[in-house]
């Protein structure tokens, strides 16, 4: 049932977003990274140290693709946050039972479209060019993972605009970390230990397939972790979103 109701579910929540401009810009983020690309792209070729330029440009595309899922999961949660449900929920159900449906239904939405969004953007910019196509879909599957930890991490505030809004600030703290994680050296680095994020990103720069398996595994564990804890508390008969 879940599964017919998905298609429902998007284009409602498709039509609600293009009618609000901050949901719309979080969307169309992922363009403002390829015209940032295609701008700077241009210009690295030119500068004087232009091997240090790149090293700047690949953490910081890195970081703007990190963000995308990021985005995606916030943007979504903001749906259950303010309750909006799709054209074909049916009367015959229950408030909670629908709640609790639009909650997973809306989970794998923002995976599925952070997973279509992240893999074009990131053979589009070839951030890491030393990686091959497999690296980079296996990097995409990673980053498409943290957009239901962000949604279910977000809506875990209960349904509270004041919580959410905290737990959103909450929430930049594991998105923050990408950029100083690959700057900072050993062991500071360290710092972003808790951020599916930073494992994930390091997953896509190590030269060595074996340890970005290993890196994959922690980011996995983290979000896997996370999505249990919120998948077990909207579960309960009285849970609410």
């Amino acid at each position: 049932m879940l599964r017919k109701r998905l298609p429902g579910v998007f284009i409602s929540d498709i039509k609600f977003i293009a009618r609000m401009p901050r949901l719309l810009a979080g969307i169309l983020f992922p363009l403002f990274v390829l015209l940032l690309h295609f701008f700077a792209s241009k210009y690295i070729s030119v500068i004087k140290d232009a091997e240090k330029a790149y090293q700047y440009y690949t953490v910081t595309i890195v970081s703007l693709i990190s963000a995308i899922p990021f985005i995606y999961g916030t943007v979504f949660s903001f749906m259950n946050l303010h309750g909006i449900r799709s054209g074909d929920t049916k009367a015959s159900l229950q408030p909670e039972s629908d709640k609790r449906d639009l909650f997973l239904i809306r989970l794998a939405i923002s995976g599925l479209s952070a997973f279509i969004v992240v893999l074009p953007v990131i053979y589009i910019t070839d951030a890491v060019a030393t990686e091959g196509w497999l690296r980079s879909i296996y990097v995409s599957i990673l980053l498409a993972t943290t957009a239901p930890f962000i949604y279910a991490f977000l809506t875990g505030s209960g349904g509270s605009i004041l919580g959410w809004r905290k737990q959103s600030l909450i929430s930049v703290l594991f998105v923050l970390p990408v950029p100083f994680g690959l700057i900072l050296h050993h062991p500071w680095n360290y710092l972003a230990f808790f951020s599916p994020f930073y494992w994930i990103n390091w997953a896509w720069i190590i030269p060595s397939p074996g340890e970005s398996f290993i890196y994959g595994l922690i980011s996995i564990a983290i979000t896997a972790s996370v999505l249990s804890v919120y998948y077990w508390k909207y579960m309960k008969p009285e849970a609410t979103v």
